[in-house]
């Protein structure tokens, strides 16, 4: 029996099921575009001391006055928060390891520039542009390599409720994310309101999804029992199980 007011979506392939893991491109540039905008900003704030000649004729370093400073600042952080609002999904955590190696970089530059201070009374202002370019770098590669996250590995394992073409298409997108912002799945996906909430609901019932508010807004998530139903299902699929 039909629910009046949902829409019944033609069945989806495996590789489009895979595509819609990816998170869209649109979230990727928003996210490498606050690595710039701070990137850009702590970096105006150091290049002074870059130019500093450190010959003793030089005239001494003088730094942004601390009000234009904490005004770069608090700029970029605006530009940087208007934009994780218009994001649409928020990225899977780091693995422990690639976590591991960016704090590895952190501390190394940073004692790099410990001690060019230590050592000379007109310390090598490279230090701290390098601490702040590898920090840039580094965040920049993070979201390029975790814009779509693997999903975990599994047996085949056939789910009839994932036959159904509308809640694996919402496992499926909400698998490559930590969350989704509720109205832009519902955009992606092309459907309306209560048509996502059914699918979300039916996924819901058995543990695959959970919901949460913020900022007055509903996000969906997926479970780690329901990213690895997803896996096993499209596996079986994909083998003819």
């Amino acid at each position: 029996m039909s629910t009046p007011g949902l829409q019944r979506p033609a069945p989806t392939s495996p590789a489009a099921l895979d595509a819609l893991t990816r998170r869209p491109v649109r979230d990727l540039l928003v996210e490498l575009g606050g690595h710039v905008v701070l990137g850009v900003a702590v970096l105006g704030m150091a290049l002074p001391a870059a130019l500093t000649l450190r010959d003793a004729e030089a005239p001494p370093y003088r730094p942004l006055p601390t009000g234009l400073a904490l005004a770069l600042l608090a700029l970029a952080s605006v530009l940087v928060l208007m934009g994780h609002r218009r994001r649409g999904t928020d990225r899977l955590p780091l693995p422990a390891l690639h976590a591991l190696a960016m704090g590895v970089i952190l501390v190394v530059t940073a004692g790099l520039w410990w001690a060019s201070t230590w050592s000379s009374p007109a310390p090598s202002p490279s230090a701290p542009l390098l601490a702040v370019f590898a920090t840039w770098v580094a965040g920049a590669v993070s979201s390029v390599l975790f814009w779509r996250r693997p999903l975990p590995r599994a047996q085949p394992h056939h789910d009839p409720l994932l036959d159904e073409d509308g809640p694996v298409r919402v496992l499926a997108a909400l698998a490559g994310a930590s969350s989704y912002r509720a109205d832009a799945l519902q955009e992606r996906l092309g459907v309306n309101e209560p048509t996502l909430v059914a699918w979300h609901r039916q996924l819901v019932n058995v543990g695959y999804a959970t919901s949460h508010l913020r900022g007055g807004r509903p996000w969906l998530d997926a479970t780690g029992l329901g990213r690895t139903a997803l896996t096993e299902h499209l596996t079986a699929v994909s083998a003819g199980t």
